[in-house]
């Protein structure tokens, strides 16, 4: 994908190709998982985002512990449900996007770049 341009008689709208990597909590119960990563994906496509490409999120250890305040207290983790998405979208959109995740309380974290053009992630067999 490249930088696309979509035309408005009001204004020119320019879309980038964006990478989202992202650990879900482990207390998810394993089946749950796949909910909980269309709800991703919906939030970038209800903010104007295209999904290009993405690897459902799998268990792994964390390379350090991480933690997250949540209601006055920390919670710890060691592992976490790793995934991620490539998607199209404005920067605006993408503003709307991370402020939406910001806000998911599913999430331990989430990283949101702008993607090479050159490179694009290949999708785990």
């Amino acid at each position: 994908m490249a930088n696309t341009e979509t035309h408005n008689e009001e204004e020119e709208v320019v879309t980038r190709e964006y990478e989202c990597g992202y650990l879900l909590l482990p207390t998810i119960a394993a089946e749950k998982v796949s909910e909980y990563e269309a709800q991703l994906a919906k939030v970038i496509q209800d903010h104007g985002g295209e999904i290009a490409n993405q690897q459902s999120p799998h268990r792994i250890p964390l390379a350090y512990t991480m933690q997250v305040a949540r209601e006055g207290k920390k919670d710890i983790y060691t592992e976490g449900y790793f995934g991620w998405i490539t998607f199209e979208a404005s920067t605006d959109a993408v503003n709307e996007i991370k402020e939406a995740f910001r806000y998911d309380e599913s999430l331990i974290r989430y990283m949101i770049v702008r993607a090479s053009k050159d490179q694009e992630p290949e999708a785990a067999e």
